[in-house]
């Protein structure tokens, strides 16, 4: 509550980029997956940047919407605090080349795991042309529900949760090439919570 300002949302960035690859060094962290989250954070006041865009819990406020990267051992790589007005996915692939330097060379990643704010056909072929394992999370938009349905393979792997999976494609020009998606099911009068 106290980062109100865009410049000093950028020198914490800086700092935070900083201090991760001395405790990468520190840790001796060589390989480990890459996380990145994209987050809607309502604010109260006026804080710069604050606007009103996308919130699912306070439709009409204020907000920010930073980008966030993080190793799977829970050490915030790299930081992006923009305003409210923001699409999840804008500047994906600028702030992924970022992380990646931020790590510095001595760092491999094995995979890099996103939220549906990455389900950009742009930003998965970048990851694919750089040689990247990659798992993102997708919107269930009605296309991909109606392939969701199809499936009538489903592989039980505990109780109340099965998985399947299909190949696919979206209609839009820029999609040159079939997918795989992966599907969890959970049986929720089983597994509740």
């Amino acid at each position: 509550g106290k980062i109100s300002t865009q410049k000093l949302s950028e020198q914490m960035a800086d700092s935070c980029r900083a201090l991760c690859q001395e405790i990468i060094k520190w840790e001796g962290i060589q390989c480990e997956n890459l996380n990145l989250d994209s987050t809607v954070i309502t604010r109260y006041g006026e804080q710069e940047g604050a606007k009103k865009g996308y919130n699912p819990k306070k439709k009409g406020r204020l907000s920010h919407n930073p980008l966030i990267a993080f190793l799977t051992s829970g050490y915030v790589v790299n930081l992006w605090n923009r305003s409210g007005n923001t699409s999840s996915g804008q500047n994906a692939k600028e702030f992924f080349h970022q992380t990646i330097l931020a790590l510095g060379e001595q760092f491999s990643l094995r995979r890099v795991l996103c939220d549906s704010g990455y389900y950009l056909i742009d930003f998965m072929d970048y990851l694919e042309n750089k040689g990247y394992s990659y798992i993102i999370s997708v919107p269930i938009v009605a296309v991909v529900r109606k392939q969701v349905e199809q499936i009538s393979d489903w592989k039980k792997i505990a109780e109340g949760i099965d998985v399947g999976e299909f190949e696919f494609m979206h209609a839009d020009s820029k999609w040159t090439k079939s997918r795989r998606y992966v599907v969890v099911r959970k049986q929720v009068k089983q597994r509740p919570k």
